[in-house]
């Protein structure tokens, strides 16, 4: 590792980066700017902070805890800040939803004067934490009904932080219940809304892991919905932007969530998480979007290469593949650094999973050879594949401009020094247009599932086992 002070002052989190690994990746970058995601995602997209109840040191919160309704409304200040006198952010709604007393909810749900005398219909309107939202509380657990009379007890507004966690975690049919025009529960909520982090309901559409969401059904209905509204509002006129430059406002918002690269407009979001209708659909309502580079200078190619899209960075190559290949960006390089990161990260999670099958084939929990268990399995295999396609398809856009090589900003070395410094023989063969798929393919073919993980990387390794099986 090299000295801290050596290396250049990150300007987004003021702090230096080490070598690591002798290639100077920086660890910021690394980890924080493209989290690993290459295999798949995990379904952390929200930070939902664990609840601390403090509910039972206010007399209002024991009332509520003890299921006491009489207790309650003897103690709530009708007109009064009732919420005000919880701790934290909880709200009055909130606290009865998580104290599971339906009794109360059903008193202040059953009379909408009461809820308004009392403004705990203020619960709704005021939104403080994600996690104390009587909607929010309603939806974690699954009581479907209480969160559609919420809706319906709100005029039919949905908060914005509430529309995009509904979106991102619930079933198809539940989305399309509240949002469509056919719905059964029509409300006032728009998809023409951001939250603080600049997530929309087409970002959340696009994270969404929900077992029925097998095709991408969110996606497709959210999409719809998002259309017709641009062309309602579009239509009104009224002091409203046309239809181009709407698709241009919302289309271009960049959203942070957790766990996820920073700064992801909807087809960046589509690309990083492999939603293939919303990269064929997105671009046709704005064009810009196959080239447009985020806040930080990414570009949709270097994102579809660091995670190993090949659907979408062969649709956006062929479209603007010469310029975009050659985009540099003052944190990443260009797309050919992205392939070498992709590759990072599969050494990474394919060498951690062979350590774990070799352990499970020792203690007896599968049986030697497995294929099912392999840590060379096919995903593993078409994944790798396709680094090295995108590796000799940029090398060709490359060559095609007769340019010089680029330097990464940070490394200050060439993709091809990065790749031969960790010893990745083949990208470093497609980098020089060298690479030939069917070799590889034969080469791996007689490779034990179980063998050595370097066997998948190393030229050499792969020679050296040849020469071992030819005795």
């Amino acid at each position: 590792m090299s000295d801290p002070t050596a290396q250049p002052r990150c300007r987004y989190c003021r702090k230096s980066h080490v070598e690591l690994e002798g290639i100077n990746l920086a660890w910021h970058i690394d980890q924080y700017a493209f989290p690993h995601g290459v295999q798949s995602w995990n379904n952390e997209v929200f930070e939902i902070k664990r609840v601390d109840i403090g509910l039972g040191d206010t007399e209002i919160g024991q009332a509520i805890l003890g299921n006491d309704a009489d207790a309650l409304f003897g103690k709530l200040t009708r007109g009064g800040d009732n919420d005000g006198r919880l701790p934290d952010s909880w709200t009055i709604l909130g606290a009865v939803v998580y104290a599971c007393n339906w009794n109360i909810l059903q008193k202040v749900l059953g009379k909408k004067g009461t809820a308004r005398a009392y403004n705990l219909h203020v619960s709704m309107l005021n939104f403080t934490e994600l996690e104390v939202h009587p909607m929010f509380q309603a939806l974690q657990m699954n009581k479907m009904n209480i969160f559609k009379k919420f809706i319906q007890f709100n005029d039919g507004t949905i908060p914005t932080a509430i529309l995009n966690y509904l979106i991102a975690t619930q079933s198809v049919e539940l989305i399309q219940s509240i949002i469509t025009d056919d719905g059964k529960l029509p409300g006032r909520h728009s998809l023409l809304v951001k939250d603080q982090y600049g997530q929309t309901p087409l970002h959340s559409s696009m994270i969404n892991t929900h077992k029925s969401n097998k095709d991408h059904e969110v996606f497709q209905t959210v999409f719809q919905v998002f259309l017709n509204e641009v062309e309602r509002t579009a239509a009104n006129g009224q002091e409203v932007p046309d239809k181009e430059a709407l698709f241009q406002e919302w289309l271009s918002v960049e959203a942070s969530f957790p766990n996820r690269p920073p700064y992801l407009t909807p087809f960046t979001c589509a690309i990083v998480h492999k939603v293939s209708p919303a990269v064929e659909q997105l671009p046709d309502c704005q064009d810009r979007q196959l080239h447009a580079p985020n806040w930080w200078g990414f570009t949709p190619l270097y994102f579809a290469a660091r995670y190993v899209n090949h659907d979408a960075f062969e649709r956006i190559i062929k479209k603007v593949g010469k310029l975009s290949a050659e985009t540099s960006c003052q944190l990443g390089g260009t797309p050919k650094f992205a392939v070498v990161r992709a590759f990072r990260e599969m050494d990474v999670v394919v060498k951690s999973n062979a350590a774990e099958y070799e352990r499970k084939i020792e203690t007896g929990e599968i049986p030697s050879g497995k294929v099912e268990y392999s840590p060379l399995n096919e995903q593993v295999q078409e994944i790798y594949r396709d680094m090295l396609r995108m590796a000799f398809q940029l090398a060709e856009s490359n060559n095609m401009l007769q340019h010089v090589p680029h330097k990464h900003p940070i490394t200050g070395q060439t993709a091809e020094e990065e790749a031969d410094a960790l010893q990745y023989d083949d990208l470093v063969e497609a980098f020089q247009r060298g690479w030939q798929e069917f070799y590889w393919r034969d080469a791996t073919f007689h490779v034990a599932k179980f063998q050595d993980v370097q066997l998948l990387y190393s030229r050499k390794a792969r020679a050296d086992m040849e020469k071992e099986l030819a005795k």
